[in-house]
């Protein structure tokens, strides 16, 4: 009694659609069974895009108008219960919304102990914003997503190699300009980003073919020069330790981990180990870090990024790498669709919440998507992306709703999403249940997880019961 928490926001949220539900093994049920445990059958809109109310704001005609309250408890805020009232003004109509909140005594970390980097799109953050690239206001702007990232939990960013301006010189020796890439860096380290993911040098012309090819530098790109080959790996070898005394001037060396190539198979192994023998050679001590389609891949990875369900079905041989010093991040994409967690639109909201519980059982360091705003048409009108990817029957199939994005754009900067926040609330509990385990032991850490995630596929997901089981989390930790 006597203490109030002032910082309240209005959010209004747009609904968007859904054209086709998540298949059963990801992408879209366009040709194929529908994922187990989806919201609703497609076609369908679902609020999901907030817009920050800063002052009187409208609702669309014929759709139903939608609030999402945010509270922010300050860290000073005593325990106990707060009431209060939310106003709407409808026209002359006043709408009055009584509202209770508890607070628990529980402390949440400042940080949370699971890594998270989501590739950002700087050409879109300029096409949607209506910005000139690179201009003034396009770096504004790329501050704004930076800031709304880190204030999400996002501890790691993409620092895009192919931003250094290189040309080959009449000698033969490449020169590299790290201006723009550095003023990026900047932005990023800034706003709070602790970890720098130097993106990769090589890649596949098409999804799973066993060929890799330099990517990094506009001229090898276009003419497809092999990683594995003399011109490629002489492009490295001037590269790559520039970057590196790039990084050590500015004492940023020791915050970088590296990519190579994105999802390597087994058939890649050769031309992928080339490219990382180059990293390891020219890049000491920097543990390399991908995505991965197998876990087969000898000791050219560190980090290892296995789908959410690769690293169940492989689990034993992925824990082999840890056992020797590697560490376990995982990602979803498109897939995996069926009973597993992911961040897409047709899934419940519970299901993007509990990613950040599955890594906590399988004590999973990091967290990794590719997508935060990669949008193609309008985010607000079409949700479902049309790919290359085909069917084994030569059809086509498109990437699920809510997979190229998880944020949209704004008249003037990012607007989050109920994913986006039910992802940060899963960062939040990751911390919650990461102060439990060193205050209880892993042996009653285990037994509270498995009462809600006992695997990536295997969950509560009735809403009430996780409230039950996240307020026991809370009580425990606030004794």
């Amino acid at each position: 009694e006597g203490h109030r928490i002032r910082e309240v926001s209005g959010n209004l949220l747009h609904s968007v659609p859904v054209e086709y539900n998540t298949g059963e093994d990801g992408f879209t049920a366009r040709n194929r069974p529908a994922a187990e445990g989806i919201s609703r059958q497609a076609p369908f809109r679902c609020f999901d895009a907030i817009e920050p109310i800063t002052g009187r704001t409208r609702t669309w005609e014929n759709e139903p108008a939608a609030f999402y309250i945010q509270v922010l408890v300050p860290r000073s805020a005593l325990p106990g219960v707060y009431s209060g009232e939310v106003e709407i003004l409808v026209g002359d109509e006043v709408v009055t919304i009584p509202v209770r909140l508890e607070v628990a005594a529980a402390r949440l970390p400042v940080k949370s102990a699971l890594s998270l980097t989501t590739w950002y799109n700087m050409d879109q953050m300029a096409v949607y914003h209506g910005l000139q690239p690179w201009s003034q206001g396009h770096w504004q702007m790329i501050r704004k997503y930076a800031e709304m990232m880190v204030a999400y939990h996002h501890d790691t960013f993409r620092a895009p190699l192919d931003m250094i301006d290189s040309k080959k010189g009449v000698d033969g020796r490449w020169r590299f300009n790290f201006r723009r890439l550095e003023r990026l860096m900047h932005i990023m380290i800034d706003a709070g980003m602790t970890h720098i993911e130097g993106s990769h040098v090589g890649g596949c012309l098409r999804w799973g073919m066993p060929e890799m090819y330099i990517r990094v530098s506009p001229e090898l790109r276009e003419r497809n020069v092999r990683l594995a080959s003399p011109e490629a790996q002489e492009f490295l070898a001037q590269l790559l330790p520039a970057w590196r005394s790039f990084l050590v001037r500015r004492g940023w060396y020791r915050m970088l981990c590296q990519h190579v190539a994105d999802e390597p198979t087994e058939g890649a192994l050769s031309d992928y180990t080339a490219g990382a023998c180059a990293v390891r050679k020219y890049l000491p001590g920097v543990p390399i870090i991908d995505a991965v389609e197998t876990p087969y891949l000898g000791a050219a990875v560190d980090w290892w990024v296995p789908k959410i369900d690769h690293y169940e079905r492989d689990r034993e041989v992925y824990e082999m790498h840890r056992s020797h010093g590697d560490r376990i991040w995982c990602y979803t994409c498109c897939k995996p669709g069926g009973r597993f967690m992911n961040r897409l639109l047709d899934f419940p909201l519970l299901r993007v919440r509990l990613l950040a519980w599955g890594c906590a059982k399988y004590d999973i360091s990091g967290y990794l998507h590719w997508a935060l705003n990669s949008w193609k048409g309008s985010p607000f009108e079409e949700s479902v992306r049309k790919a290359v990817t085909l069917e084994p029957d030569g059809s086509r199939n498109d990437l699920p709703a809510g997979d190229p994005y998880i944020i949209y754009p704004g008249p003037d900067g990012p607007w989050s999403s109920m994913r986006y926040e039910a992802q940060r609330e899963g960062w939040e509990d990751h911390a919650l249940l990461m102060m439990a385990k060193r205050r209880f032991g892993p042996e009653r850490f285990d037994k509270l997880v498995s009462k809600t995630v006992r695997g990536f596929s295997d969950f509560t997901d009735d809403s009430a019961t996780f409230r039950r089981q996240y307020r026991t989390l809370l009580k425990l930790l606030s004794g």
